[in-house]
């Protein structure tokens, strides 16, 4: 197992992880929302090939396992022991089949390239002690068009639910020394300047259209800061995506041609933009009409927060939506 994080392997193998291991269904239970959110946010559905990061006890992977159905597959993978192996129990006693756990390090384990379709992670992305060298690491394991959501906190101030146990034993017990800013710890990503320090390290030239890095950076600026992802740089999309989806409904094309409709008028878009002297930030700059993803994609999260799309659906939801 990798020393990188080793003061993180050495907690989470301590009595700590036992005791996290111990209240798994507890645990499960008092963060389900944030477990739907991760994969509702990618999506995640039949066939799909899931990379659950930080796992702990196993509570999303098993709830990703059976989303995927038999099609699908789920890799979890975390660098506890006690918790493995308590998530490894539970798969057998739910005699779930289309999944695995494995007892590594995520920052250096040899995942193959594009072989996940959807990277969540439920609490679990925090405690790398190089986090952008670990996404670095991890991200060519999602194949192009992938999708990526991660749940983080905020900063103590804003987490009552975390910090008010906190202040009633601080009086009554020795407290450990809270971890600096951008030290391993639950409070780690709550800097956005850092967050996208982080996001940055992920940005190469056309990655969105290329790689399918762009995927883990939206996904993860838009759980942490909606609307207003790394790439949402040009607000001429806030009208022409709306625009986009207002032509097509007034052809009342329905599903299922209705994404594909969408789809094209987006790509038949990238010229007209190309002609203009700023280019900068136009989807298809490099690739033309060959882009993998487009506007609506990376700009649908900021829609709704910005009060334009009033349904609070996916977009693939939407698009099945338009025949109700």
């Amino acid at each position: 197992m990798s020393v990188i994080n080793s003061g993180q392997i050495e907690f989470w193998n301590s009595e700590y992880g036992l005791a996290w291991a111990r209240y798994a269904d507890t645990v499960d239970v008092m963060f389900a929302e944030l477990s739907d959110a991760v994969l509702g946010a990618t999506v995640t559905g039949a066939g799909d090939r899931v990379l659950d990061l930080g796992c702990g006890n196993g509570g999303t992977a098993l709830l990703a396992a059976d989303r995927v159905t038999a099609i699908g597959n789920v890799t979890a993978i975390d660098i506890s022991g006690p918790m493995i192996d308590r998530a490894s129990d539970r798969l057998t006693e739910a005699d779930i089949v289309n999944a695995i756990f494995i007892l590594g390090d995520a920052a250096t384990y040899p995942f193959a390239e594009n072989s996940f379709d959807v990277i969540v992670s439920r609490l679990g992305c925090m405690f790398f002690d190089n986090p952008d060298s670990a996404f670095r690491h991890f991200s060519p394991s999602l194949d192009t068009g992938g999708r990526a959501a991660f749940a983080v906190w905020r900063a103590p101030r804003e987490n009552p639910w975390a910090m008010a146990p906190v202040s009633a034993a601080r009086d009554f017990l020795e407290m450990p020394a809270r971890p600096g800013p951008e030290e391993p710890g639950p409070f780690s990503f709550a800097d956005p300047d850092r967050v996208n320090r982080i996001l940055a390290a992920l940005k190469q030239s056309e990655a969105r259209d290329e790689m399918g890095l762009g995927a883990v950076r939206d996904a993860l600026a838009d759980l942490l800061f909606p609307g207003t992802t790394t790439i949402q740089t040009r607000s001429r999309y806030f009208l022409i995506v709306p625009w986009c989806y207002q032509a097509i409904e007034a052809k009342r094309i329905r599903h299922p041609k209705f994404g594909p409709a969408v789809d094209k008028l987006e790509r038949d878009l990238i010229a007209p933009l190309l002609q203009h002297d700023d280019v900068a930030g136009v989807f298809g700059r490099v690739s033309g009409d060959k882009v993998k993803r487009l506007p609506s994609s990376v700009y649908w999260a900021g829609l709704a927060a910005w009060g334009i799309r009033k349904l609070d659906f996916t977009q693939t939801r939407y698009h099945r939506h338009i025949d109700q």
